[in-house]
């Protein structure tokens, strides 16, 4: 993929997604994280900078779709996100609010999830100290607060279509077949967005800070 190429449907993509961002409404009223743009940004754009072009397209198109039937898909995700974190709430106030998901669309997530977190699990061991930055690996909670990688990677994807999940599949498991590590690649672009000099560089600053992104 060229990065170059990319970038403004990169740019669109994110700047749909703030938009829908700034409005998800939260149980402990707005985060924090909800007026720092930049830190959006690079988290976002790391992801979606290493991603085929196909499948940016198709996830750009579920954003215009949602926009166009007024659904905020990030509010979803994070809707979703409930279904393991506080799955009686989810029942009792989410869950009919939501689309339904097909056994399509849930077989196709896990499938996703089974590939993605194996790349978690080798990139935590490569650089555990950018990865304990972060979200935490497997169902628990990460030294920062944050919710684990596989509720919060679970949670996005049951927002995009079937189409974009099957391009998503595709991608995820050609990067596999040919020993790429997808969230290695993230892990780079961010670390690039951050200044640093490489994974290395990045790597020691954060096992010496507390925070990835200062």
């Amino acid at each position: 993929m060229d990065e170059r190429n990319q970038k403004p449907l990169v740019d669109e993509v994110i700047q749909k997604e703030w938009k829908m961002f700034d409005k998800v409404n939260s149980l402990g009223g707005r985060a924090s994280c909800q007026d720092n743009f930049p830190v959006f940004y690079v988290m976002r754009y790391s992801q979606f900078s290493v991603w085929d072009k196909d499948v940016l397209e198709s996830y750009y198109a579920d954003l215009l779709k949602a926009g166009s039937q007024g659904m905020n898909i990030i509010e979803q995700k994070y809707a979703y996100m409930m279904r393991e974190t506080s799955p009686d709430y989810y029942e009792k106030y989410l869950r009919e609010f939501l689309p339904g998901i097909t056994e399509e669309k849930k077989c196709l997530a896990e499938q996703i999830m089974e590939i993605v977190m194996g790349f978690y699990s080798e990139a935590e061991k490569m650089y555990p100290g950018i990865a304990a930055r972060g979200r935490g690996g497997s169902r628990r909670e990460s030294i920062s607060g944050e919710t684990s990688v596989d509720v919060y990677q679970r949670g996005e994807l049951l927002t995009y279509s079937s189409a974009t999940l099957k391009l998503y599949y595709a991608m995820v498991k050609r990067k596999k077949d040919t020993g790429q590590n997808m969230v290695l690649d993230i892990y780079a672009r961010t670390a690039e967005c951050c200044g640093y000099d490489g994974l290395e560089a990045a790597e020691k600053a954060a096992r010496k800070r507390k925070e990835f992104y200062q």
